[in-house]
Order: structure tokens, then sequence, then C-alpha cells
């Protein structure tokens, strides 16, 4: 028996289709260039894998992939486990490199891409979608942080598992698809929370709507309902349990601090979030154009509402937005809205994309003028993502701490220590040397500023004294993207690589007494906004060497300055 949507008796209401009309004419070729989409995005992903460096966040998510306890590597990364002990897994099989060890993220996206390509063509979209493919293959959003060992290209690689398994279910009826449902959807939230939640969630109301509407057969939609709904009782409550135990005080949903964050909620929103994602998806404007227009044109409302899919992932991003907004407890400028997260938007753009043009090239008004609008829109866009996806694959867009450890290696000798800082303003994180293992065989070479505000011992004995500095700051004289290099007295730039800037002493600089000549140095030439914390580390090494008026004057000379 068909598991197709069965036609009701009267034509009052018609049932919704479970696929979009056909789109032009294919013969069965446009699998190639459905091929040809998903061999690019994955030659983009693995050629940006390699020259990407690795974001601190990775360096951090890595770090306990080489123990051999398990319990340290699922919580040793703030991350449910399923993401950690499968990048263990490669790593102790393959051992340590640039791509091994994002080789999760990788196989995820380009898995995503097939299971997508198959989706596309499973609902008729032929080579119209085929060309909304090429779009996702080749935009930088998606092929960054394809490229990126955090939970995110898994969990929506297993979402597309999640939905085309449910497809072959809802088609077939067969029992092993329903075991393959049960799988993935205990899988989502193993790999990820906040996303895998919503899409769950709204998995359960799909059904339920698909089966009230007569659009699916209610013996084929109550399974996949109930196992996602069993999904979230047994392995999802249990992860948002984890999660707010390791981030404490990250998410407030009571409803009336609902209220009270609705307007700084609102002004991070459009000033943080909008602007963001104008800069991840290329022709912003014409995106969202073209999102608004899908839901405007009755054929592509249609399809859309057909594609019982599209909705579990539209909201799992849609309401991950909102909630960091109007439910995250933590101020924006503190923790903002990372453009990584927006990776969950690109799929369900696409497919509003895939439906809307497919609805326009079928339409019975079609003109050929109007298919070729639709032809250049897609070429445009496709034209318009190739400067920012050839800086995404060439260019690094985080500091590069293997060429901070090949400046050490190369210029620092084995014996003496280097102070590292990434400056900022009050209150903000400085950020510790990222990687001691894998880009500096002896860690204890690199001391952070930070930590000599409490074990001023690190500096302690006769050790020679470099300066390094990320250049990845903000505010003046810092430019994100370029080194460091403005002069610091009494000390010369001996190179600089990516964002890093090294400096050694004109006259011998060591131990204790050196640290405190090359931070104080360091605090005039950052000045007291960017130079605080150097400060303050300067007068903690100066009363670990009892120079308690010198210790005094420091401090009263900082805020003489910084009034």
């Amino acid at each position: 028996m068909s598991t197709r949507i069965s036609p009701r008796p009267t034509s009052v209401n018609p049932p919704v289709q479970t696929s979009a009309p056909a789109g032009p004419p294919s013969s069965g070729h446009d699998v190639w260039v459905y091929a040809g989409a998903v061999l690019t995005g994955a030659v983009l992903i693995v050629l940006t894998s390699i020259r990407q460096p690795y974001n601190q966040n990775e360096l951090l998510q890595m770090a306990p992939y080489g123990s051999n306890s398990v319990g340290e590597i699922v919580s040793g990364t703030r991350q449910p486990p399923l993401d950690p002990l499968l990048g263990s897994i490669v790593q102790h099989l393959l051992g340590v490199g640039q791509l091994r060890q994002r080789l999760v993220p990788a196989i995820a996206a380009i898995c995503t891409l097939v299971l997508l390509a198959w989706l596309l063509r499973r609902v008729g979209t032929g080579f119209v979608g085929a060309g909304a493919l090429w779009i996702l293959a080749t935009m930088p959003l998606f092929v960054r942080y394809a490229a990126y060992t955090r939970p995110y290209a898994l969990p929506l690689f297993l979402m597309l598992v999640f939905i085309v398994v449910t497809q072959c279910w809802l088609t077939s009826g067969r029992r092993g698809w329903l075991i393959l449902v049960a799988l993935a959807a205990g899988a989502l939230p193993l790999s990820r929370v906040p996303e895998p939640t919503v899409f769950l969630l709204t998995v359960i109301a799909a059904m339920i709507v698909g089966g009230l509407r007569r659009q699916i057969e209610w013996k084929r939609a109550l399974p996949p309902a109930v196992v996602a709904g069993l999904a979230l009782l047994l392995s999802g409550i249990p992860m948002i349990w984890a999660l707010a135990q390791k981030a404490p005080g990250m998410w407030d949903p009571n409803p009336a601090h609902l209220v009270e964050r609705w307007p700084a909620g609102l002004e991070e929103f459009t000033q943080g979030f909008l602007p963001l994602m104008g800069r991840a998806i290329p022709l912003w404007p014409l995106t969202v154009g073209l999102v608004v227009l899908a839901f405007i044109v009755p054929a592509s409302r249609r399809t859309l509402a057909s594609w019982w899919f599209f909705w579990p992932l539209a909201a799992a991003p849609v309401a991950f937005a909102l909630a960091y907004h109007f439910l995250s407890s933590v101020n924006f400028e503190t923790l903002p809205y990372r453009t990584r997260a927006a990776y969950f938007f690109a799929p369900p753009i696409i497919l509003t994309m895939a439906a809307l043009a497919s609805a326009i090239w079928n339409s019975l008004a079609a003109t050929t003028w109007l298919r070729v609008c639709v032809g250049l829109v897609f070429a445009g866009t496709l034209s318009a993502q190739l400067p920012a996806l050839q800086e995404t694959v060439s260019e690094p867009d985080v500091p590069d701490f293997a060429a901070a450890g090949a400046l050490i290696n190369d210029h620092v000798p084995a014996d003496d220590i280097v102070l590292f800082d990434r400056p900022g303003p009050p209150g903000s994180y400085h950020i510790a040397f990222q990687g001691y293992s894998r880009y500096v065989a002896d860690e204890r070479r690199i001391v952070a500023v930070t930590q000599l505000l409490h074990h001023p011992e690190r500096v302690a004995g006769d050790a020679g004294i470099y300066l390094l500095i990320d250049g990845a700051c903000t505010g003046s004289p810092c430019s994100y993207g370029t080194a460091w290099d403005k002069p610091v007295s009494g000390w010369r730039l001996v190179a600089t690589a990516n964002e890093f800037a090294l400096y050694a002493p004109r006259r011998t600089a060591l131990g204790a007494a050196g640290a405190v000549d090359g931070l104080l140095a360091l605090t005039h030439s950052l000045g007291p906004a960017l130079g605080a914390v150097e400060a303050f580390a300067a007068t903690s090494l100066q009363l670990s060497l009892g120079r308690t008026d010198a210790a005094a004057r420091i401090i009263a000379d900082l805020y003489k300055v910084a009034g």
C-alpha cells in the first residue's frame, strides 16, 4: 500500500503533496550535476581543513583526545560525548595531523551534501535542486565550519540522516528504516544539545500535523514522533542537564526574566545577529528577499508546506538564535553569537531557494525569460560567493598558533621564557597560548601574562625574557588580522608571523626583574586600556621581589594615566 498522501474524497481541502512538482526535464542527467556539486564541496572542505589554522576552541576540543580514559575524553570538552569520542577514535587510529583531526566534521559535511542531493532529487527538483546544491557546496559559511573540529557538522549530518531514513520509512514502511530512525534520533542529542532538541520537538509537531491533515498516514506518522519523543526523554534531557551543569547561568527560561531581557535582546538581535548573517552569507539582502518571496508565492509556499523535513531544519537555528538573545543571561558583548552557529541556517536557506525556483520554473505562466532569470539568480549567487570562498580556503581567519610556535622554536633559546598575551580592554578574556604540546615541546617556556597575577614564581630564576604579542586584540593600537608590531621601548622586534610579534630585550632581561621591565614597557606601548593586565602582572612580580614601593608606584601611575 502506498505510503504517500492519501487523497481526500472531496476537493474542498486537497492533501498536501510530499514532493515538489518535477523540475526541468532531466532524463537522469541531473545526477551528474549533483555529483559535481558534492565533489566540488568535498574538495573545498578538504582544502580548508588543511589550510585553516586551528581555532582556540578547536585546540581545547582536541586537548583530551589523546587520553586513554573515556571519562576524560567526554568530560574535557563541555560538549555531549559523541563528537569527542569519534574525534578521539580517529586520533588513536590515525594520529595527530591537520586534516586527520578534522576528519569527523569534514566527512560529516561531505555526507550532508550527499544526503541533501538525494533528498532534492527525491522530491523532484531536478536541475533546479542541483543548482541550489552548488550554492551550498560553495557557500563560505558551510565550507568553513565543515572544516571545524567542534560539534556543528556532525549534528547537521545526523539531522539529514534522520530525515532521509524517516522519508524512507514513510515511503516503504519497512521496520529496518524505523530502527535507523531510532538510532539517528538517539544520536542527535549526544552530538549537540540546542539545535537537535528543537529539531526533534519540531519533528514531533510535523508528524502530528501531517497526520491531522492526512498528508501522512497515522500509522506511518506516529512511530517517528514517538521515537523523537523517546530520544528527547532518554538522551536529550540528560544532555540538557549535563550542559546546564557545565555552563551554569547560560540560559534563563523564566518568563518574567524573558520580559526583562526583551529590550536588550532586541538590540542585540538587530545590531549583532543580523549584521553577522550579512557577513556570513553573501548577498544577504537578496537571500532574505528570496526567503520572503518563497512564502509569498503560493506554489512555493505549498511546496515548503509539503516538505515536512523543512520545518525541523528551519526551526532549529531560528530557535537557537532567538534563545541566544532573549533567554541567555550572559551579556551579548561578553559572549556574542558566533558565525559558526549560523552554520545550521545554510540547508533551510538552500531548500527555500530550491522550492521557490522549482515553483517558478514549473509555473504555467513561466516564460523563457522568467526561467532565464532563475538561472541568473543562481549564477549570480555562485559568483558573489567566490571572493569570500577564496578567502575562506586560502586566508587564515584565526590566529595561527603553529606560526607562533615556529617563532618561539626558531628565535628563542631553549632555556628562556616567553611572556605571551592577547591584549584586551578591562573585563575582556585574555587568551592563553593554545596548543603547547602541539607547537612547543616544553610548555614551561611560555607564560601567559595573566598567570603572573597569581603565580609570579613562573619567571623565577635567571632565564632570559622574551615578549610575544597576539595582534588579534580589540581597540587601538591593535588591528585584527595583522601582526601587532608597534614599538616597545627597550625591546626590539625579532620577527612576525600571522598575527604574532616576538620581541627580544635590547639589553639583558633575566628572571622576574627582566619580566617587570618587559611588562612595563609593554604597558606604556599598549596604553592604560589594553595594558592594565600587564601593569598588574608587573605589580605582582614587584611584590614577589619585596619591592613594595615600586609596586605601589606602578598602580599609582596606571590610574593617573587612566584617569
